[in-house]
């Protein structure tokens, strides 16, 4: 455990543990689990939030953190052994979307793109996978280049896999 996300949750758990033992009914590992989790996602929100401000495209940002979501949700993906690594891939990856300008004719092959790698590659049962290639598809009919590039930058995080 030498991530920085997992001794905090560590460190937090302990502590929740210390000052209420009788009452604390999750073990240290289990606290420990659903804490890192929960600093990641809150880490990750957070950072590309505030560079979505800082940026003057927090609107934007946010729209497009919330479609990455649903993706990741509705199909999973790739995971880092590090939830620290996590933060700062998954930041370096949503932070410049909405500063990218391509021309509007690629909306429809990086569409196609998109829902090919999802049907293709994702885990999950093929309901799901259905779920987000319609998704993609009707994020497309919006013709938002940072939309669509999400999606492409999403389906790209599903071709990755572990050996």
């Amino acid at each position: 455990m030498r991530d920085p996300i997992d001794i905090a949750a560590y460190k937090i758990s302990l502590a929740i543990k210390k000052a209420n033992p009788e009452e604390t009914k999750s073990s240290v590992e289990v606290m420990t689990y659903a804490l890192s989790l929960l600093i990641n996602t809150i880490l990750t929100t957070i950072l590309i939030l505030y560079i979505g401000v800082v940026t003057s495209v927090f609107q934007k940002t946010l729209v497009i953190l919330i479609v990455f979501a649903a993706l990741r949700m509705l199909t999973g993906g790739f995971h880092f052994k590090s939830l620290t690594i996590c933060v700062i891939v998954t930041t370096a990856l949503i932070v410049p979307v909405p500063h990218v300008n391509y021309p509007e004719g690629w909306i429809l092959p990086i569409t196609l793109v998109c829902t090919a790698i999802i049907l293709w590659k994702s885990k999950v049962k093929i309901v799901r996978r259905i779920l987000s290639a319609g998704l993609v598809i009707a994020i497309s009919m919006f013709a938002d280049q940072a939309l669509t590039l999400i999606c492409l930058v999403y389906a790209l995080v599903l071709i990755p896999e572990r050996r």
